[in-house]
């Protein structure tokens, strides 16, 4: 696996490789109209561009689409998107997966956000959308309740890379470990992995959550306790 590894974009312009492994690669661009006004994709992969600051003009044939923050699209992967900076910077998060199936599918270019998908409850107040569920992995915005606190578990065969999309506030303990704020730059949690997430402000946090592959419905509960704060 490949973390945090730079690649220059020009002045004031980079990536930043948050993760790569055999399933998903998730990359972070920082862009800006100065140096990068104009920048193209190709979806040769299952590639989903998500808006973490800023704003981008996309097209694609005869297509166009306007991303605000905190809003995404899967690119078509038979033809090049063109993406126009519509803001002094953007930074913009590349979720690859490498190992879907490749066939045409209706979600293609379509917008999604937490406002045009439907939310889901899930369990201790947590509130879901999805953007994207493919056969091999899915992306989510999961909101997180003040002072929320979850019992140790673990994916038997999803692995799960967690973007915080306002703030520090969640925190995270793996293998039984000292829970720590989750890094601007996300974390990538292997499968079998012991994890449990804490809010522990009196403020709701939400979390960019990309899993892969496609999630068992399935947690596998711990009965020892993590250290926490």
């Amino acid at each position: 696996m490949l973390a945090q590894t730079h690649y220059h974009l020009g002045k004031e312009a980079h990536a930043i490789l948050l993760h790569h492994c055999d399933n998903l690669r998730v990359r972070l661009e920082t862009l800006t109209q100065a140096t990068n006004p104009i920048r193209f994709y190709h979806g040769f992969q299952h590639t989903f561009l998500f808006v973490l600051k800023g704003e981008v003009f996309l097209k694609c044939q005869q297509e166009d689409r306007l991303l605000k923050m905190h809003q995404g699209v899967l690119l078509p992967r038979r033809h090049t998107t063109i993406a126009t900076i519509l803001a002094p910077q953007v930074e913009i998060c590349v979720i690859t997966f490498f190992r879907e199936p490749n066939s045409d599918c209706e979600s293609d270019f379509k917008k999604v956000s937490s406002g045009t998908v439907e939310a889901s409850a899930e369990r201790l107040g947590v509130t879901s959308w999805p953007l994207w569920q493919g056969k091999n992995g899915a992306i989510n915005i999961n909101l997180y309740p003040a002072h929320y606190k979850e019992s140790t578990y673990y994916h038997k065969n999803t692995g799960q890379f967690l973007l915080p999309l306002h703030n520090d506030s969640l925190k995270v303990s793996t293998h039984m470990k000292t829970a720590e704020p989750l890094s601007d730059h996300g974390l990538f949690i292997a499968k079998q992995t012991p994890k449990a997430l804490y809010n522990t402000t009196d403020k709701s946090t939400s979390v960019l959550c990309i899993y892969t592959p496609y999630p068992e419905k399935g947690r596998v509960m711990l009965l020892a306790k993590p250290l926490n704060d």
